[in-house]
């Protein structure tokens, strides 16, 4: 999709769930942007794919999404966005990525998750920066995630749907999956 594709759609889509919720639309501008420098007015933490700003009527998608993501993806994070600003416009509130917004997030056709998908690029920018790979004993040659920090108390950990696997969590430095050797990875877990 093309940025003003994007804003089209956007738009469009705006108009005709603002009248379906029956919200007299205020006006929402819709841009294509870099989300980064928008973080300091939104406060938001990390790399972001869309932003909604509520107050100022003001929703950003990342020019970086919009460049490496799927038309789908991107259709997606539109949706999402205009979830958040119905859910303060209809409720009088925003309620975040609480129960109120999934419900919206529902009935507009978004995925009803905080996240979206990694492009391909951005899993491989969050791979190459990270310190730490998360992996299980059981499968050692895949890690589960990455991280920056040290993880306190991994032993008590488990993924998330997979109590058994507590007690199975490593952190090995993720320069050690670069390699691929899995002696190397396992000599680290076990020393």
């Amino acid at each position: 999709m093309t940025e003003q594709e994007v804003i089209d759609f956007a738009e469009e889509r705006i108009e005709y769930w603002f009248d379906r919720f029956g919200i007299n639309r205020k006006p929402y501008k819709i841009c294509v942007g870099d989300t980064n420098i928008a973080r300091g007015r939104f406060k938001s933490n990390g790399y972001a794919y869309g932003i909604c700003d509520d107050n100022i009527g003001l929703i950003v998608i990342d020019y970086r999404h919009v460049e490496t993501g799927t038309e789908e993806m991107i259709k997606d994070t539109v949706l999402h966005e205009i979830a958040h600003a119905i859910d303060k416009q209809y409720n009088g509130y925003s309620s975040g990525h609480g129960r109120n917004w999934k419900r919206i997030a529902c009935i507009v056709g978004a995925t009803p998750k905080a996240k979206s998908k990694d492009t391909k690029e951005g899993l491989l920018k969050r791979i190459s920066n990270a310190k730490y790979a998360i992996i299980d004993k059981r499968n050692p040659t895949k890690p589960i995630s990455y991280c920056q920090r040290r993880l306190k108390n991994l032993h008590n950990r488990y993924y998330p749907n997979d109590p058994s696997g507590k007690g199975n969590l490593y952190l090995v430095e993720s320069g050690y999956f670069m390699t691929g050797d899995v002696d190397v990875i396992l000599k680290k877990m076990f020393r």
